[in-house]
């Protein structure tokens, strides 16, 4: 079994916008006498920054386990997917620029009850995008295009 987490430097980034989501709002708030509308406006906003707080909360304490038997990971909620039960992959690719210098990916693993999400961000994403790509092969379940020109951009066949 192999065990993967997401390098705390790596969430960096992500980790200040959270903050300044939360902290922004909340400043102008105590600031500024603000009319209901607006206040109310920016009530939301700090909600929605305490959202992503928590959720990079979680991502510094996820873990995901591998094995032969299924994939789990384990953060606030605790989700696993047996091989066997895997029923669909996506393997998608985002750039922020044109030039794609600033790009990662994302696999997107289902059952019929859970689903688990992974950025590259993840310490060793390359060999869980393997496992998955063999399990998907030898289970035949189909891939849609995009999964598999990232695949192939990956040199990932599956076997």
């Amino acid at each position: 079994m192999s065990q993967h987490r997401y390098p705390p430097q790596s969430l960096i980034g992500d980790d200040v916008r959270a903050g300044l989501c939360l902290v922004i709002p909340l400043l102008v708030l105590s600031w500024f006498d603000l009319g209901t509308p607006v206040a109310i406006a920016f009530v939301l906003i700090a909600a929605l920054g305490l959202g992503f707080v928590a959720r990079m909360v979680n991502r510094h304490r996820e873990v995901v386990a591998l094995d032969d038997d299924a994939i789990t990971l384990t953060g606030f909620r605790k989700s696993v997917i047996r091989w066997e039960d895997l029923a669909r992959v996506n393997l998608a690719y985002y750039a922020v620029k044109k030039d794609k210098s600033d790009a990662w990916m994302e696999i997107t693993l289902k059952d019929a009850k859970s689903t688990i999400k992974l950025d590259s961000r993840l310490e060793n994403f390359g060999a869980i995008v393997v496992k998955t790509a063999r399990v998907a092969r030898e289970r035949r379940i189909p891939l849609n295009q995009i999964t598999l020109a990232n695949l192939k951009a990956l040199n990932i066949t599956g076997e």
